[in-house]
């Protein structure tokens, strides 16, 4: 899944569900010339998923809500998937994923912006 638009339409969105607002605007600011940067602070269950199942989806959710959380973005959408998480924070026991990253906070934006590419 590319970055770039597409022949027939805008570039794949990204779907980011935080309710860190400095994530937010740093997302939008960088990946948002770009991209569609869509920001949610509901649960991933809440929300109407586009048919296409195009773009990434950034979780940055607590370790109690991830799994949780996981779940409920791979019934919807099978595509690159980021995980946020913290600093020494145990791996949780997900299943093996291969469009599944994971980064570690304290990150820069690049590195996210990396992981999104």
């Amino acid at each position: 899944m590319g970055a770039s638009a597409g022949r027939d339409g805008p570039a794949d969105p990204i779907v980011v569900f935080s309710s860190d607002p400095s994530l937010a605007r740093a997302m939008e600011a960088t990946v948002g010339r770009s991209r569609p940067v869509v920001v949610v602070a509901q649960a991933p269950g809440a929300v109407r998923w586009p048919a296409d199942g195009l773009g990434t989806v950034v979780v940055d959710v607590g370790p109690g809500d991830r799994g949780p959380a996981y779940e409920e973005v791979r019934r919807h959408h099978a595509g690159r998937l980021v995980l946020i998480v913290d600093a020494g924070e145990p791996a949780e026991q997900l299943p093996p994923d291969g469009a599944c990253l994971t980064v570690s906070r304290p990150f820069a934006v690049a590195d996210l912006i990396d992981a999104l590419s």
